[in-house]
Order: structure tokens, then sequence, then C-alpha cells
């Protein structure tokens, strides 16, 4: 496999000893073992100049997410249900727990939430950061409708009595140019950039509108 094109994308080579490591991506063909190539977007946020500064503390929480969301497998969707994995690829994380860490990495890197930025039970925050993956796949409609969907729900809630005081539906659409996994990975790795991106604009912005709510130190 030619992974010229995705090499800002770290790869691990490692081949697993039992079929059941990761199902779903072992090709099970006369028992033979396929080599699994591990990948990690490399996500790098553009520090908006318009980001407020905060003085707050936030959680970041483990996002939700179903069964097969909250999983290692790159997603397929074909004709509009049907999910399979990417055979031969799987994440260094699952999506949920990568998710997270990009959100939690962005805000610290803005440097804009004076007050700190963790995860629940490592910091007394003000507010939570809280989300559900919805969609986190590749969608194969055929070779001019293929790209990459990412849909979350995002909600800003009080520590003190977790009440929301803020939501938000984010949804990526990125098109992928080829049918080859160098293509669908700069893809994906350009999408969670652009995801992790708008979220965390938004919850700086909203963090900073509702300021007074939030300002009542609580523990998540």
């Amino acid at each position: 496999m030619n992974m010229s094109k995705a090499a800002r994308i770290a790869l691990i080579l490692i081949v697993l000893p039992l079929a059941g490591c990761l199902s779903g991506c072992l090709s099970g063909l006369r028992g033979e073992v396929t080599p699994i190539q591990v990948v990690s977007p490399n996500v790098r946020i553009e520090i908006d100049p318009n980001w407020p500064q905060v003085d707050l503390a936030l959680n970041v929480r483990r996002p939700q997410a179903n069964q097969m969301l909250d999983g290692f497998g790159l997603l397929v969707r074909q004709d509009g249900h049907r999910l399979m994995t990417w055979p031969g690829l799987a994440w260094a994380d699952t999506t949920v727990d990568m998710l997270q860490a990009e959100l939690i990495k962005g805000l610290l890197d803005s440097r804009r939430l004076t007050g700190g930025v963790a995860r629940p039970g490592e910091i007394r925050a003000n507010g939570t950061l809280m989300s559900n993956i919805r969609h986190f796949e590749l969608v194969d409609d055929g070779p001019d409708g293929r790209h990459i969907r990412l849909e979350v729900s995002a909600m800003l809630t009080r520590n003190r009595d977790a009440r929301q005081v803020a939501g938000e539906n984010f949804l990526v659409i990125r098109p992928v140019g080829s049918s080859d996994a160098a293509a669908m990975l700069e893809a994906y790795e350009a999408a969670i950039t652009d995801l992790v991106q708008q979220v965390i604009g938004w919850t700086l912005s909203e963090a900073q509108a509702q300021k007074d709510m939030l300002e009542a130190v609580g523990v998540s």
C-alpha cells in the first residue's frame, strides 16, 4: 500500500497474533492473519485570534457513542445503512478516546482557558464540555459521492448542578478523492481537524457568553 499521500499521518505496522484481537480487521481467508496498520490523525488546530480569553476551568468528558462507533475500526457506510470496517486499518485509540484527547489538547494549545482544562476529576472546574458522536465514518456512495461524515452534538454544562447552559450540533463533510486508503486517511485527518477547530471555537465563545452562570466552581 502506497501511503505517500498521507505522510503526515503516523503509521505503526503491527501484526496481531490472534484473529479476535480486532474484530472486522482480519481477513479470515484460510485462517490467515492480515497485518494491521494502526493510524493516528495529526490534528493541528489554528489558533483564532478572535477566540476569547476566558477566566474559567473546564472539564472535557469522554464523548458518548454507540458500540459500533466506540471502537478502533475505521467505519465505512455503504448503501445508506450497511456499516463495515476498512480491512487492515485501525485507529490507535477508539474514536471516543481520540476525540476527547484532541479536544483537551486543542483547548490547552489555545491557551484561552486560564483556569485549565482536564478530564473530569483531575481539576475543580466551572463547567464540563460533553458530546455525543452520531457519525464518524466514510460514506461510500460511489466514486462521485465518497466522503467523510463526522457529526457530533456538544453541550456545555455547569458543574454546580449539571445544568446545560449551551448546546450545538456540528457536521463536517469532507470529500474523498479516490478509493485508496491514503486518500481516505487524508480526508479523515482534515475532517477531524475541522471538527475539533469548530468545537473549540464554540466552547470558548459559549464559555465567555455564559461566564456568569459558570463561575460557581463545582465538581464533575
